[in-house]
This record gives structure tokens, sequence and C-alpha cells, in this order.
């Protein structure tokens, strides 16, 4: 199966909104950086091979009609020649209000402030996490997307810029949608040559926020605790490694053809 949808957005530019009507318009799986966190064991290691210049693109959108959202769209231009008969969806939002919910959300688990880095250095599964997300997102080292500068207003919001017009000269426009969530489903169905649903049209966005920061609250408590408890928890942490090692650090392979 190959990818027929790729968003180009940043992440909290409506991905998961439209990661949710792409799935009510039939495009299931929609990959989504939900699914390097929650639901596909190992897809943080094939995003670090991605960030190395070895991707295996098709083990990582096996079974997948579309991918929105960091890591992929970081990587729309690989993604679009690798699979040349999708289409590019750019979704757009108010730079201001994409910087200050980026801040107070995702950017809080890529480049999480003390005490929740301990959190993400002590536990195994999010210690490779927080290297992906750097590698590929927010500490890329190619001159390309933020490469470290989230936090400079000013730098973060040319890049910002830079990447709506990279998109825009990149993909052909008959092979582009321009689009903010707000504008709902009637140009998203038209590019997708898609009958409008009776639903309405999802718009996330307005509840993972809060989810995301009461995450990010449990993650800091639990940085402490294990702070001010270090000498009780060495065991426990040295076995959690040791299980990881073992049984839960794997890698999907790519199926041999035939």
């Amino acid at each position: 199966m190959s990818l027929q949808v790729i968003g180009a957005g940043y992440g909290r530019t409506g991905t998961n909104s439209l990661k949710e009507a792409l799935v009510i318009l039939g495009y299931s799986h929609c990959y989504h950086m939900e699914d390097v966190f929650l639901h596909k064991r190992g897809h943080e290691n094939l995003w670090l091979n991605v960030s190395e210049g070895n991707p295996d693109w098709d083990t990582i959108f096996e079974g997948c009609k579309a991918a929105v959202d960091f890591p992929a769209s970081n990587y729309y231009t690989e993604l679009a020649e690798h699979f040349p008969e999708s289409k590019i969806v750019l979704t757009t939002r108010d730079f201001d209000k994409w910087h200050k919910s980026t801040h107070d959300t995702i950017y809080q688990h890529g480049d999480p402030p003390f005490p929740q880095i301990i959190t993400w250095k002590l536990f195994p599964f999010l210690n490779r996490f927080h290297k992906m997300a750097n590698a590929c997102i927010w500490k890329r080292k190619d001159g390309k997307f933020f490469d470290g500068e989230f936090l400079d207003k000013a730098a973060c919001k040319k890049k910002f810029e830079d990447h709506i017009a990279d998109v825009k000269k990149t993909i052909p426009a008959d092979r582009l949608l321009c689009w903010d969530v707000k504008e709902g489903w009637e140009p998203l169905c038209k590019f997708l040559n898609k009958p409008v649903p009776k639903e309405p049209f999802p718009h996330s966005q307005l509840t993972d926020g809060p989810t995301m920061k009461k995450m990010s609250q449990v993650f800091a408590v639990v940085g402490v605790v294990s702070l001010v408890a270090f000498p009780v928890t060495i065991p426990m942490f040295t076995c959690l490694w040791a299980v990881d090692a073992l049984f839960l650090n794997k890698t999907p392979k790519k199926k041999k053809a035939g």
C-alpha cells in the first residue's frame, strides 16, 4: 500500500484534525506522531535511521494510506518523490498562535525542561523518543526546519515562513492544497475528489492541547519523585533498562519480497 495523502504542515497546524478528517474520508490508516509515541513499537528507531540518512519508507508506512504531522511532514520532499501518485496537503496557521500552542504542548515533549527531562532520560523508550524528536524536528542540523532555534521566535518565524514557501515552490500546484482547518470540508474534499461528509468537520486541536499539558505535568511529577528517591529507584531503573534492551527495543524489519 502506498501513501495517497502526505501532510506537509508542521505539527500544531491542525494536523490531528486533518488526520481524523482523512480517516473519515477513507484514508485509513493515517500515520501521525501519535503512532510513534503510542502505537507502533520501534518506530522511534526507524525515524532515527531516517535522521541519519537511511530511510525505510515502505516499512514505516506499511498499511498506511496517509501521513501527517511531525516527523513525516519534515520529510515531505522525500515522501513526495517516493510516493509519486500522492497528493500533498499543507496545513497553515497564524504563526503567533502556532508558536504558543507548540511551545506549550509538543515542544515540552521534544525538548523538555527540568524536571520533566529527568523522566525522559530515565525511561528507555522516552529517552529514544527524545533523541528522535531532536534529530528529526527540533535540532535537525541540515539548515532546514528549526535547527535548534525554536525558542528564538524571530528565527523560528522565518523558518516557519520559509517552510511554507519551500513547499509551494517544490510541489506542483496541481498536486498541492494549502489549507487552514478553519476552511472545513469543502476545499479538502474538492482537492481529494471526495464527497463532503454529512458529519461535522473534526476540530480535535481544541481538546488535545489540554491533554498534552496534563501529560507534561505528570512527567514533571515523575521526574521530581525519581530524583528525590533515586537511591531507592536505582534497582527499578536498572531492571527497566535491562528488560527494554532484551525484549522491547526492537526495530521493525523490512519484509522480504515474495
